[in-house]
């Protein structure tokens, strides 16, 4: 649907991602638009942020934060997988989906490359599981989890993007304009749960299956699942449950083979929710705790911006003008100011596009 270019914003001196809308129809501009309009108030450290929505001449773009970073399972495994070649979203009625599509994942018995970091592993695994969990707290799926779609910088900070599925969480599902008897099937097959290859109900529990997928390539170096000549056929392998990790490989930890295990549950309602996620990694030494003690040489500055917003809470205004050459960290302070802010219940923190 888009085309996604590394760019400086030239009022701002800052480099950002641009994505365009290349596919000209009434239906991809609607999507288009709504991936900006619903993830462009979403604020998580774990989030990619989206700034700009703009029209220039014929051409639809919209700018979001630059994440020179890599996928989720290259940075889990320390170097890049043999590729796993994904097939274009699919986005098309049950009956179409009968037409014969290739969808290589690699081969399922192909052997580990190299065993993961598990304290990386883990501090990844708990920055994702905060952001789908922030993503679906504000009301909405993200239906496209996938390890292109979850990148980690070298600092490693995680963040979810590409939005271009995303929709409310009690938003029914879109049907085919030829059929509107007929639901439309949305995502990557490789990285879909069983439910979203059917015309049922889909909830939080699809993106959490989609984590499951990339946690268990994490884990072993190979898909779940193998590799399947059409979505029909991919769609019937997520009957069944997979082969566990620890069946793999060996020393994979008990408690991530259980975790892997449970989110790839065929049935939606057997799959853990957010908030048991959240407390299963919450001993894990989360990019939270790291920055604590890399932001020792920020104090100063983030004292001066707590004085000035306990002025705010007392009913003062106060103007905070924070500049600096590029790359010192300002992005990375306000973050960090702001997620203690929100924290607060009786605070509301705005940011401007």
């Amino acid at each position: 649907m888009g085309t996604v270019y590394d760019a400086i914003d030239l009022e701002h001196g800052s480099r950002v991602a641009l994505k365009t809308l290349t596919s000209w129809d009434p239906a991809n501009l609607r999507r288009f638009r709504n991936e900006f309009r619903s993830a462009a108030d979403l604020h998580h450290p774990n989030l990619v942020s989206l700034y700009e929505l703009n029209l220039y001449e014929d051409l639809w773009f919209f700018t979001m934060d630059h994440i020179d970073g890599v996928d989720f399972v290259e940075w889990l495994r320390g170097a890049p997988l043999a590729p796993l070649v994904e097939p274009e979203t699919l986005v098309e009625s049950p009956r179409a989906a009968r037409t014969p599509r290739a969808v290589r994942v690699g081969a399922a018995d192909a052997k580990p490359r190299l065993p993961p970091s598990l304290p990386r592993l883990r501090d990844a695994l708990a920055q994702l599981i905060a952001g789908v969990h922030a993503l679906h707290e504000a009301g909405f799926l993200h239906l496209d989890i996938k390890p292109s779609n979850v990148l980690v910088d070298p600092s490693g900070q995680v963040f979810v993007l590409d939005f271009g599925l995303i929709r409310r969480i009690d938003e029914p599902r879109e049907r085919t304009a030829l059929d509107t008897n007929s639901i439309r099937i949305s995502g990557t097959p490789m990285w879909m749960a069983p439910e979203q290859f059917t015309d049922g109900p889909i909830g939080e529990s699809a993106d959490w299956y989609a984590v499951g997928l990339m946690l268990y390539l994490g884990l072993t170096g190979v898909p779940a699942f193998p590799r399947a000549p059409n979505p029909i056929e991919e769609a019937a392998s997520r009957r069944r449950a997979p082969l566990s990790a620890m069946e793999r490989v060996a020393d994979v930890p008990v408690d991530l083979n259980e975790l892997a295990g449970a989110l790839l549950h065929p049935e939606p309602d057997q799959r853990p929710a957010g908030r048991t996620l959240l407390e299963l990694t919450a001993g894990a030494e989360t990019l939270a705790t790291k920055q604590q003690a890399a932001f020792v040489g920020r104090r100063e500055e983030l004292d001066l911006l707590r004085s000035a917003h306990s002025h705010v809470r007392d009913g003062g205004t106060r103007v905070v003008h924070l500049s600096g050459a590029s790359g010192l960290g300002k992005t990375a302070l306000l973050r960090r100011f702001l997620h203690e802010v929100r924290a607060e219940s009786d605070t509301i923190a705005l940011s401007s596009r």
